[in-house]
């Protein structure tokens, strides 16, 4: 079941994100690009929700830049913490359907279960793609 508020906040926050790449209010070397992909992870949420709680004291102006940096930030370490490559994925997955075929134990849940996460990371890496084709 879709839950509608996580579904909206998910989208406001890819919107304030893709609404900063276009007034370019942030520039580093890399620049910065809100990856579509963490809309539907877990904890994404919390981690914008728990930088943009910092405290923050100046204009008010100052205080949304600050804020919409601090969740830059967070979203950047969160996505290195998670390890969020999904051509490694694949790779690791491909392994694991090997090593469980080539096994005595062979399960067919457990192939099947592999193949829809091989399909979602497939998936994954064609919308980065295409994200990282619009740059």
């Amino acid at each position: 079941m879709l839950n509608w508020n996580i579904f909206l906040m998910s989208l406001l926050i890819m919107w304030f994100f893709c609404w900063l790449q276009k007034l370019k209010l942030f520039i580093s070397r890399k620049g910065f690009m809100f990856d579509q992909r963490w809309v539907s992870c877990e904890g994404v949420q919390n981690v914008v929700g728990q930088s943009w709680k910092v405290s923050v004291h100046g204009s008010k102006f100052f205080q949304l830049t600050q804020k919409v940096k601090n969740c830059w930030v967070a979203l950047l370490d969160w996505d290195r913490k998670t390890n969020f490559n999904s051509q490694n994925k694949i790779h690791n997955l491909k392994k694991d359907m090997q090593r469980l075929k080539f096994s005595n134990v062979f399960s067919g849940d457990t192939i099947r279960e592999l193949k829809r996460q091989l399909g979602d990371s497939y998936k994954d890496e064609e919308l980065y793609w295409k994200q990282k084709s619009k740059v």
